[in-house]
Parts: structure tokens; sequence; C-alpha cells
């Protein structure tokens, strides 16, 4: 079921896209990152660790805290995609799912990068 306008509206956060990275000349490549068009989208962030994914490593499970981002439907957000938030953090997009499987409304399972 799609989430209220007015939960989502408070929330603004810039989507940026990756192209194909170019070469930077010593056997690596520079990072650019683009604004999405528009580059504006209005969501609702559920807190750190309100969704939480866990994975078994060797004897351990490790538990990968991520954000649920909830928006309406861009055709241009992927998981190359990554949102910048109004306070300046960075949420790389580990899945993509339109709710209810129509394209009115993306719910996006992020996780925060320490750095950009």
């Amino acid at each position: 079921m799609p989430i209220p306008i007015g939960r989502r509206s408070y929330v603004r956060v810039i989507v940026q896209h990756r192209p194909t990275p170019p070469p930077d000349g010593d056997g690596g490549y520079t990072e650019d990152w683009t604004d999405g068009v528009p580059p504006d989208w209005y969501v609702a962030i559920d807190a750190p660790g309100a969704v939480a994914t866990e994975r078994v490593q060797g004897d351990t499970v490790v538990t990968q805290p991520t954000m649920s981002v909830t928006g309406p439907y861009r055709a241009d957000i992927k998981t190359t995609s990554r949102l910048v938030t109004s306070d300046g953090r960075y949420l790389s997009i580990a899945s993509v799912t339109p709710t209810d499987g129509r394209p009115f409304e993306l719910v996006c399972a992020c996780m925060e990068l320490a750095t950009p």
C-alpha cells in the first residue's frame, strides 16, 4: 500500500547516477557522479536499523544495518544510483522494488556510505 504523501514530503534527497568511469591514466579510474533529472526526490526514510539484513560469513552472522527509502516511482533509480540526504549523508542503493509490482512507488534498501 502506498505511503501517504505527507509522510515523505519532509525528506528531500538528491538522486545521483554513476556514468561509465573514465580511466585516470594511472591504471585506475575516476569516479564522477551526475545528478538525476530531476535531482530532487521526496521520500520517507525509515531510521537506520529499522530494516536489517543478516548473512552468514564463515561461522559468524553479520548484520548490516540498512535504511528503507520509499518514494514516488522514478524509472531512473537503479542499484548503480546513490542518494544524498540534505544533511550530507550518502546512501548506496542495494535494491529497488516497486510496491505491489506496479510503477507507482519505489522501496529502496539502502546502506549509508562512510565516504562518498
